[in-house]
């Protein structure tokens, strides 16, 4: 992994073993941008978590914050997606 970009045999072979595991049929390019997805919003997360009052609770596997913390969390979200709230929760 060169930059942190896998070379597209090793896509293949990913898809490969997914589409084998799962008896699915997603091909290289629909696994390569999951994978992309997920990234960015683990980065998004991490930040969050790392500037914000938003933190993690090992026991229950949840973000915590404050009231008002959520509350701002929600207005940002509504701007970025006024349709669809969820994504960022």
């Amino acid at each position: 992994m060169e930059h942190g970009v896998f070379k597209a045999k090793v896509w293949l072979s990913i898809t490969k073993t997914l589409n084998e595991q799962t008896g699915k049929g997603f091909t290289p390019k629909q696994v390569k941008d999951k994978h992309n997805r997920l990234r960015q919003k683990q980065r998004k997360w991490g930040q969050l978590l790392r500037h914000t009052e938003l933190g993690w609770d090992e026991t229950t596997q949840t973000v915590t914050a404050s009231d008002e913390v959520w509350a701002n969390v929600i207005a940002v979200c509504y701007i970025y997606y006024p349709n669809s709230l969820y994504i960022c929760l």
